[in-house]
């Protein structure tokens, strides 16, 4: 099936209807992946690879993750608020159903649920350490 406008707004609705949390993961072995001009990736050493269903409310703490994370919206609307010793302190746009954001690793972070529902979404997590935390609590950075 080709994919049109309303592809993804249907997967959402379908995944909307079952929202229970969960994480699945599991450990790859170095690989490359090169799809030039556009795409490369690669690892060296052995990770994991974790895909979770989670749930937010209100305003979380600040956190990084050790690998990138890839996070699509099915409900509810999320914003991240951000520091950087180049940037200080900043904002995302507002997220909703069926928008896909990224979390950087080691990025300063922590998420604000903007929506009077809870946010649920789907993240795709990638270059995790073997067995490793998923996320590393901060301190406040005066934000």
């Amino acid at each position: 099936m080709a994919p049109d406008a309303n592809h993804h707004q249907m997967t959402a609705a379908v995944a909307a209807a079952a929202l229970e949390p969960f994480a699945v993961r599991a450990t790859l072995d170095p690989y490359r992946i090169q799809d030039l001009p556009d795409f490369m990736i690669h690892s060296k050493a052995r990770s994991d690879f974790i895909v979770q269903q989670s749930m937010f409310t209100g305003t979380g703490a600040w956190h990084t993750h050790p690998g990138l994370s890839y996070a699509y919206v099915l409900q509810g609307q999320i914003k991240l608020q951000k520091f950087t010793k180049k940037d200080g302190c900043f904002e995302t746009p507002v997220f909703g159903p069926g928008d896909v954001y990224i979390k950087p690793p080691n990025e300063l972070h922590r998420a604000i649920v903007v929506s009077q529902e809870p946010e649920w979404e789907l993240i795709v997590r990638l270059d995790f350490p073997v067995g490793g935390e998923i996320a590393t609590p901060a301190d406040d950075p005066g934000c």
